[in-house]
């Protein structure tokens, strides 16, 4: 399905699941070369910067606008391929992507045309970029928002049910960073093939749009540490837990060992063991099982092993 949009002197073409048929008439439109053409049949796993004589080619991916939001939706990771002529700018998607529609709605309201040498594709990139790159902001502020729940959770003693909900954040953080781990390279590409293709005054742009990245990229780093903060005192505090468990254990079998040895003593079938057949004689056993247990408790209360 294609939308296209007049602005100014500048055509605008989004793509949603090209179909051969559609990439043939665009490339028989717009000049598109073959091997461009037939990228655009089908997604890609790399992402890339390649200049041609009428147009610049970038692939990129990028985290689905509600990443963070929906943990459980399959496509979290989106292709988008730009074509960038002089005169229009083709965004080709193989599933819906939201940023993309509420720009397209916001751009297709007539307005006055202002033709101007000035005004070329690069400007509608610069501006469709840019919208990708701040729908990010929700989901990263969300992910904040779990990490402060999850530091509250840990600190009021439930650092067992974390370690699930830290190895999901671990999971999404990772996914983010790589799917964005290849921006910084492509985006330095772009500003070479940019600069011949539109001229030196165009670098602005590009800059303005590593800017854009940077700022996601800081906020997501930001998260990463916060996130590495909180397992490595869920990790410390689950330590502290269980090493108070096992001095407990410990201390119990300090206890209850003397006491053990003592009943498994009398219990030997000995005819001369003291006590043993004589009045009381198994009340004396107890009482003296009960001293020692006592004993030993009094002295590991007096060390502080527990």
């Amino acid at each position: 399905m294609i939308k296209k949009i007049k602005l100014n002197n500048v055509t605008w073409l989004d793509v949603l699941s090209p179909t051969q048929d559609e990439v043939d008439s665009l490339a028989a439109e717009y000049g598109i070369h073959p091997v461009a053409a037939q990228e655009l049949v089908q997604s890609s796993g790399r992402s890339k910067v390649d200049l041609y004589d009428a147009f610049i080619y970038l692939i990129l991916h990028f985290p689905a606008e509600n990443f963070f939001l929906n943990c459980q939706a399959n496509n979290r990771i989106k292709e988008i391929d730009f074509i960038m002529g002089k005169d229009f700018l083709i965004t080709a998607h193989y599933e819906p992507i939201d940023p993309l529609e509420e720009l397209v709605k916001i751009m297709d309201i007539p307005a006055p045309a202002i033709p101007s040498k000035d005004n070329h594709a690069g400007h509608l990139f610069y501006r469709v970029i840019r919208q990708l790159y701040q729908s990010f902001e929700p989901g990263l502020d969300h992910l904040n928002k779990r990490l402060e729940k999850t530091k509250k959770e840990i600190f009021a003693g439930r650092e067992k049910q974390m370690i699930e909900v830290l190895s999901g954040l671990n999971h999404e953080i990772l996914d983010i960073k790589l799917a964005l781990r290849s921006h910084r390279e492509i985006l330095s590409s772009l500003e070479e093939a940019a600069r011949e293709f539109y001229g030196v005054n165009y670098t602005y742009f590009i800059r303005s749009i590593s800017g854009e990245y940077a700022k996601i990229i800081a906020s997501l780093e930001n998260s990463e540490d916060t996130f590495t903060e909180l397992r490595s005192t869920n990790e410390s505090m689950l330590m502290i837990k269980s090493n108070e468990t096992m001095k407990l254990i410990t201390a119990m079998a300090f206890v209850f060992l003397p006491v053990t040895l003592i009943a498994t003593i009398f219990g030997m079938n000995v005819d001369t063991m003291p006590l043993t057949g004589r009045v009381n004689g198994f009340f004396g056993i107890l009482g003296l099982m009960a001293l020692t247990g006592i004993f030993m408790y009094l002295l590991v209360k007096l060390n502080k092993w527990i």
